[in-house]
């Protein structure tokens, strides 16, 4: 009985802990009270990213659910809900490239009738962007939309290791799983943000929360992304400067995400070929044909028009194509 009643105290004073940190947390995203609201925008873009079944629609309506003191509207924008809407009498055998660049097209566009919507309002409004993100380029491409709407913009990575997620996947119904291949696809390409701390001076702040154990509480993940909420980015007066900084930043981003890509590739190419040598395969003929396969999806790439609204979708399909033709 007394090793009970010392594992129960020791419940108990860890929930007090938990309680108290919490507390403090809140107490440091509210600082200054009415004051430190005055600083932050009126409107918070909250962008959730993510490999899939981690856990980020959960979380999403779990803090949709949880409206923080000081907020006065949460609007949650689900990409996986309007894609679905849009296939053909719930067919969700084939991937269609058109049908899903249109679905994302929609979504972007309901995140920013829903930022400016709250902007207009004169409310304090969340904007949760529930989707994988997984392109660095996508987020920052939420942050400009945020930016050009006078929004503050904060991203969430929600994590798990991957057997859990995997688990979770193989659990999900059928219009939600994703199959193997697209799912190993994801991991591979998905690019992991920045984490920074509260009253970091950064455009996009970001903070991480882990679900391969259990999930968090949702008004932990509001305390982190409150605390991160700042005011929204200045843009210069002239349309001249700012398309002028924004063609800089797309030139950036641009050049960033082809090197990831690049390294993705070469990445899968060396798996491809060590899978061939190991199948007693032409070693030398398969690296040299995947090899050219690369060269093409880095030609390709390279020739997306940066200024398109879709740039990063097309470029996700890109290396879809170049990934099913190494393992065909």
């Amino acid at each position: 009985m007394t090793g009970e009643r010392a594992s129960e105290d020791a419940s108990s004073s860890s929930d007090d802990a938990r309680e108290r940190s919490r507390a403090l947390a809140r107490d440091g995203a509210r600082e200054g009270g009415a004051e430190a609201w005055m600083t932050r925008a009126g409107v918070m873009v909250l962008v959730l990213c993510g490999t899939p079944a981690v856990g980020k629609t959960a979380l999403a309506r779990a803090m949709e659910a949880t409206r923080p003191d000081g907020v006065d509207v949460v609007a949650r924008v689900s990409f996986d809900d309007v894609e679905r809407e849009g296939r053909a009498d719930g067919d969700d055998a084939a991937f269609d490239p058109a049908a899903w660049r249109r679905a994302r097209a929609k979504a972007k566009a309901n995140v920013a009738n829903a930022v400016r919507n709250g902007v207009t309002s004169g409310q304090r409004v969340v904007v949760i962007v529930d989707d994988n993100m997984y392109y660095n380029g996508m987020r920052t491409e939420m942050f400009r939309l945020a930016r050009d709407h006078g929004a503050a913009c904060v991203v969430m990575h929600v994590r798990a290791n991957a057997e859990t997620a995997r688990a979770r996947n193989a659990q999900r119904g059928r219009s939600e799983v994703v199959d193997a291949r697209a799912f190993d696809r994801m991991v591979d390409a998905f690019e992991a943000p920045i984490l920074t701390e509260p009253g970091c001076s950064t455009n996009m702040p970001a903070f991480e929360v882990d679900t391969s154990v259990s999930f968090p509480d949702a008004r932990d993940c509001w305390d982190a992304a409150v605390s991160r909420w700042g005011a929204a980015p200045l843009l210069p007066e002239s349309e001249h400067e700012r398309e002028r900084i924004r063609e800089l930043a797309r030139a950036e981003t641009a050049k960033s995400a082809l090197h990831a890509l690049d390294g993705r590739a070469r990445a899968a190419v060396s798996r491809a070929v060590d899978f061939a040598r190991r199948s007693a395969s032409d070693v030398t003929l398969v690296a040299e044909s995947f090899n050219r396969l690369r060269r093409d999806l880095l030609r390709d790439a390279r020739a997306i028009d940066r200024s398109t609204d879709d740039a990063f979708e097309q470029l996700a399909i890109l290396e879809r194509r170049f990934i099913d033709a190494l393992v065909m």
